[in-house]
């Protein structure tokens, strides 16, 4: 499938980059220090009359969803590129952005991280081959909470640590301000999406939330190094792959440009046997996209 990045002249990418490098330089920002966690107290103290989020320039498209990511680590700052790339109106919390001293500190950090994206992008000469033109591109906007961020979002994507505990209470947080639709994206590789949706429920029904069914958890991954890859993993329950969400999840992906193909990723479907064969299959898949020329034995017969 084509790749839909906004396709433009590219005569002004190089001056572009050199003035986002003239103010990232004098932000003097780096996100070393940027951790895709949950807060505890990392909230700094605000007036009631404080905004909660940063002000973003309006975007030009709305025919690609809202978005949330939830951590701008490695990861996080990759997809909220490539989210910004493709037209989306992004917001963003990160739990190492939302300890800065002001909102303006924590914004001019997000903002960097997304720089040091592109210029990774533009080192590798792909914004020149997709015609980029990058004063027209969206910019991210940071939140100081995770209900904040959710809140005009059809998708919460997490990038935070491989932990049931944080992930069900970045999404438990996301629910309560976004939309009853709106899909909880995963990123994980070893925890079974019922698990996921079952803690994300009970975590809801401890802080006195309001309960009306299993969450909308889906499985999404994003190839490395996301940007630019017209490809994407998901996993569905047995009962997703039925209803609602696998139609909603691959729309989503379909408005992005991006083909999907589908892992269920440590039993997640709650099938017996297809696990193994789907996690074989995607291996296979990503020998080719590799160009890998051994691929080992186990995957031969999947290749040919």
């Amino acid at each position: 499938p084509t790749h839909t990045h906004t396709r433009v002249q590219p005569a002004c990418v190089s001056i572009v980059v050199g003035m986002l490098g003239r103010l990232a330089e004098l932000a003097g920002l780096r996100t070393d220090r940027s951790s895709a966690g949950l807060p505890e107290d990392a909230k700094p103290e605000a007036d009631s009359s404080s905004p909660s989020c940063a002000s973003s320039p309006p975007i030009a498209t709305d025919k690609v969803p809202d978005v949330a990511v939830i951590g701008a680590g490695y990861l996080g700052r990759r997809i909220v590129t490539e989210m910004l790339l493709l037209g989306a109106k992004v917001s963003v919390y990160d739990q190492g952005f939302a300890k800065m001293s002001s909102l303006a500190e924590a914004q001019a950090a997000l903002d960097q991280s997304v720089f040091e994206v592109l210029q990774e992008c533009k080192d590798h000469g792909l914004l020149k081959l997709a015609e980029v033109k990058l004063e027209e591109l969206g910019r991210a906007r940071f939140c100081y909470s995770i209900p904040d961020a959710a809140q005009d979002a059809s998708i919460v994507i997490e990038a935070v640590p491989e932990d049931i505990n944080i992930k069900r209470r970045v999404f438990a947080e996301a629910v309560t301000t976004a939309s009853p639709r709106v899909l909880l994206a995963t990123s994980t590789l070893s925890l079974p999406l019922r698990q996921v949706q079952e803690a994300v429920e009970q975590e809801q029904r401890k802080t006195g939330g309001t309960v009306t069914g299993l969450p909308r958890v889906v499985g999404l991954r994003f190839l490395a190094p996301v940007v630019f890859i017209p490809f994407a993993e998901v996993t569905f329950t047995d009962e997703q792959a039925r209803g609602s969400e696998k139609e909603d999840l691959l729309g989503m992906l379909s408005s992005w440009g991006k083909a999907a193909f589908v892992c269920d990723v440590a039993g997640a479907a709650g099938g017996t046997g297809r696990g193994t064969s789907a996690v074989l299959d995607y291996r296979a898949v990503r020998d080719r996209i590799r160009g890998s020329s051994s691929p080992s034995k186990t995957h031969k017969n999947e290749m040919r």
